[in-house]
């Protein structure tokens, strides 16, 4: 899994939502989130054995940034599972 990927897909949607000066201001903000989603797929898809990612249990709740930071991640996990699928 491409964790940049995830990252750059989440910023490049939030350029496009926000303007390039917000995204500036919170770009540690959403490189940490992005990481810390990506690694919640992986780890709960390792400890139930599965290929099905769930859904950030807030996602709902998340300000528009991390759900944006959510799909994206959400997406490069299903995509890296592709690859890798024998």
């Amino acid at each position: 899994m491409d964790i940049r990927a995830a990252i750059v897909e989440a910023n490049t949607i939030n350029i496009v939502q926000f303007g390039i000066h917000a995204i500036l201001k919170m770009q540690p903000e959403v490189e940490e989130f992005c990481q810390n989603e990506c690694i919640r797929l992986v780890e709960e898809a390792l400890r139930l054995g599965s290929t099905k990612a769930s859904k950030h249990p807030l996602l709902n709740e998340l300000p528009l940034w991390q759900y944006i930071c959510a799909m994206a991640c959400e997406n490069e996990f299903y995509q890296a599972l592709e690859r890798t699928a024998p």
